[in-house]
């Protein structure tokens, strides 16, 4: 089976989103590479998923009767937890900076792309690093302006707020090499 899923980060204004396909066959390791893929996250952050009642992260899983699960990123796959449409999970990158995602399940497909796939989208992801959630708008209201330090001139430049490069997501997307990654953790 695929799911397709929209993808928001929590209290983007205005919201940063993505809409994705994948098949339910992968781990949530590779699910949260994908993600890394379709926010161009850095993949150098702990994260968390917290899904059908069970929070599980790098280190296993809390279920719902709040007993350690032997659940493991790298192994428990989407389609063991009990989906269903109109359903919604969160996912957490990087606990200092806490990007807080909700996950819709829009629809769930008998059929689907080879390889996961971002259909839509907007707006561009905020850049690593930079304060969460206040600090992406406070970067962004400075950027508007023009108010940027030497340092975030050299860090940021270049950076456009409202760019949604899909063609470049899936291209990252359509290499298995990067779904599979181990990447930082």
């Amino acid at each position: 089976m695929f799911l397709q899923l929209k993808i928001t980060i929590v209290a983007s204004k205005p919201p940063i989103w993505r809409r994705i396909v994948v098949s339910d066959e992968l781990t949530l390791k590779q699910f949260h590479n994908v993600l890394q893929c379709a926010f161009n996250w850095t993949n150098t952050h702990l994260y968390e998923f917290n899904i059908s009642g069970y929070s599980v992260d790098t280190d296993g899983g809390l279920g719902p009767d709040e007993q350690v699960e032997e659940l493991h990123v790298d192994q428990v796959k989407l389609k063991e937890f009990p989906l269903e449409e109109k359903e919604t999970f969160t996912y957490t990158y990087d606990y200092g900076d806490n990007w807080k995602h909700t996950i819709v399940v829009e629809k769930i497909l008998e059929k689907g792309p080879k390889n996961p796939s971002c259909l839509d989208g907007k707006r561009n992801a905020p850049p690593e690093d930079c304060g969460g959630i206040w600090g992406y708008e406070d970067l962004t209201n400075r950027l508007k302006v023009k108010k940027l330090n030497k340092d975030e001139k050299q860090w940021f430049d270049g950076y456009d707020p409202e760019l949604f490069d899909k063609v470049a997501i899936n291209e990252d997307l359509s290499d298995p090499d990067v779904i599979n990654e181990e990447g930082f953790f």
